[in-house]
C-alpha cells in the first residue's frame, strides 16, 4: 500500500499522496515521513519512537492482580411486598449470598410494619452478624459471617 489514498492520523491531521493536513493547514511531506510510511505499510522494519537525549526510556513493575475480585454486594427491594413474602425472599437472599458477599442491603420502607419486625427477623439467621440501619430506616445493612 502507498500514500494515493487518504488516510486519517491521530490528532485530526490527513495524509494523502503527498500533503499533510493539520488544524486546517496544508504541508508538504517529507522524505523522511513518505519513507516510514510507505515502510509501515508494506510491513517494514519497526521504528522505535524517539525520545528525547536527556529522558531514559522507564520500565514500569508489574503487580499481580488479584486472580479472583470479591463479589460486590448486593440489594433487595422488598417494596410491595407481603410481610410473608418479604420475609421469605430475605431469608433466601441471605442464603443465596452466604460465603461469596461480605454485606446485603434489604429495602423494607420507612414506614409500616416490615420496617418494625425486620431487624428481629434477620437478627435470629446464623448467617448475619451484623444489622445496621440506613437511609433513616428505610434500609438496612445485613453484615454476614465469614464461612
Amino acid at each position: 500500500m502507498n500514500l494515493e489514498s487518504v488516510v486519517r492520523i491521530d490528532g485530526g491531521e490527513f495524509l494523502t499522496s503527498d500533503n499533510i493536513m493539520t488544524n486546517n493547514r496544508q504541508r508538504k511531506i517529507t522524505p523522511e515521513e513518505k519513507n516510514l510510511w510507505n515502510a509501515a505499510m508494506n510491513g517494514g522494519t519497526k521504528v522505535p519512537p524517539s525520545l528525547p537525549p536527556n529522558i531514559a526510556p522507564i520500565s514500569i513493575p508489574k503487580t499481580k492482580l488479584p486472580t479472583r475480585l470479591p463479589p460486590p454486594s448486593t440489594t433487595l427491594d422488598c417494596h410491595g411486598m407481603t410481610l410473608n413474602e418479604a420475609y421469605q425472599a430475605t431469608m433466601a437472599h441471605i442464603s443465596g449470598w452466604r460465603g461469596r458477599a461480605k454485606s446485603l442491603v434489604v429495602i423494607t420502607g420507612k414506614s409500616g410494619t416490615m420496617c418494625l419486625e425486620f431487624p428481629g427477623w434477620v437478627s435470629s439467621h446464623k448467617d448475619v452478624s451484623k444489622v445496621e440501619q440506613m437511609n433513616g430506616g428505610g434500609a438496612f445493612r445485613l453484615r454476614l459471617k465469614k464461612v
